[in-house]
């Protein structure tokens, strides 16, 4: 298993629904790379909106990842992706 630290890094954490997209959006316009969601659906519904609700330009190079946590992942389950992160 391979991890790597970015220089630096940050962390936000939603309070509300819609929270997500307002802080991935916050992300990109403060020059991200990675955006991690750490939930479920929503969670990556939210995340992807708000990188495409982004300009252009700014998101190009960005890749969202996410820790699945969620109840019913139906997302992962059906692009069978692993709970397991080592894999």
């Amino acid at each position: 298993m391979n991890f790597f630290l970015a220089k630096t890094s940050t962390y936000h954490i939603s309070q509300k629904n819609t929270d997500s997209i307002t802080l991935s959006q916050k992300c990109i316009e403060d020059g991200s790379d990675y955006i991690i969601g750490v939930g479920g659906d929503g969670t990556l519904n939210e995340v992807i909106n708000g990188v495409m609700l982004s300009e252009k330009e700014e998101r190009k190079n960005v890749k969202v990842g996410l820790l699945l946590t969620g109840l019913g992942n139906d997302f992962a389950k059906t692009m069978k992706l692993s709970p397991d992160v080592a894999s």
